[in-house]
């Protein structure tokens, strides 16, 4: 029998962040995370906004009792770059990581 395979998927944009959770190819939950121009106000850019956007990230995991440890992929795309993308994938699923061009790769922490 062939292992499941649980996907978070992110998708950063200009003022929202789009996130969902996948059981193989079915979607089990999705949401927009909107952030206003008042909670964006504040910020010089994107990389400014790590915090914020983690957060939400953080938010919709916790709301859908999405357990990061039995998640087998992170697929980003969007806002987050090279230098951001990893953080925020090695603060959600406890692993280092590094990038080399638009490819990021990660291992698991001890």
């Amino acid at each position: 029998m062939e292992k499941t395979r649980h996907i978070l998927a992110i998708n950063v944009g200009s003022t929202s962040t789009k996130v969902a959770f996948y059981r193989d190819s079915e979607r089990i939950v999705q949401e927009s995370l909107a952030y206003s121009a008042a909670d964006l106000a504040g910020f010089k850019d994107l990389r400014d906004q790590l915090s914020l956007r983690e957060s939400g990230l953080r938010s919709f995991i916790e709301k859908n009792n999405i357990d990061m440890r039995k998640v087998d992929l992170v697929v980003s795309r969007g806002g987050l770059d090279s230098v951001t993308r990893p953080v925020i994938t090695s603060r959600l699923m406890r692993l280092a990581c590094s990038s080399s061009s638009s490819v990021v790769s990660c291992k698991a922490l001890p």
